[in-house]
C-alpha cells in the first residue's frame, strides 16, 4: 500500500471526506451536512497515470452516493478506458472506528458495489 500512486493491478481510493460545516437540503427537502468531496477528486486524478487495461479501482472513502459513476468514472474514463469494460470500478465503503482499524478491517463485513457486474465480482474476489 502506498500514499504516492503507482502501476498496482488494484488501485485503491482511500482518502478523507470529511463533513463541512454547510448545511443542504436535498429535494425532498431533508438537511443534511455537505461532505467535502475534493480529496476523492485529487487521487482520482493522481491515479489517472496509473491506469491500465484490467485494473480494479475501488473507492473505499465514504461518499455521497453516486460519486463512483458520477466523479470518479467520469475522470477515470479520461483515460479514453470505459469503466466496466477496459478496467473494473467499484465501491466498498469503509466502515471502521479510530482505535479498532485493523480488528474491524478482519472483523467487519463488506458492502461491495461495482459499476456493473464484472466490477462487483473483481471487488469482492479481492476482499475475499
Amino acid at each position: 500500500m502506498s500514499q504516492t500512486p503507482q502501476e498496482a493491478d488494484t488501485l485503491i481510493i482511500a482518502v478523507p471526506t470529511p463533513f463541512q460545516n454547510e448545511i443542504i437540503e436535498t429535494e425532498d427537502g431533508i438537511q443534511d451536512k455537505k461532505v467535502y468531496i475534493r480529496y476523492v477528486v485529487i487521487a482520482t486524478e493522481a491515479i489517472l497515470p496509473y491506469l491500465r487495461p484490467g485494473n480494479l479501482v475501488i473507492l473505499e472513502s465514504t461518499s455521497p452516493p453516486r460519486t463512483t459513476i458520477d466523479m470518479v468514472k467520469t475522470i477515470l474514463e479520461r483515460s479514453g478506458l470505459e469503466a466496466g469494460e477496459d478496467f473494473f470500478l467499484a465501491y466498498s465503503p469503509e466502515r471502521v472506528l479510530p482505535g479498532q482499524i485493523l480488528n474491524e478491517l478482519i472483523e467487519n463485513a463488506r458492502v461491495i458495489g461495482g459499476v456493473n457486474t464484472a466490477s462487483s465480482e473483481a471487488g469482492q474476489e479481492l476482499y475475499s
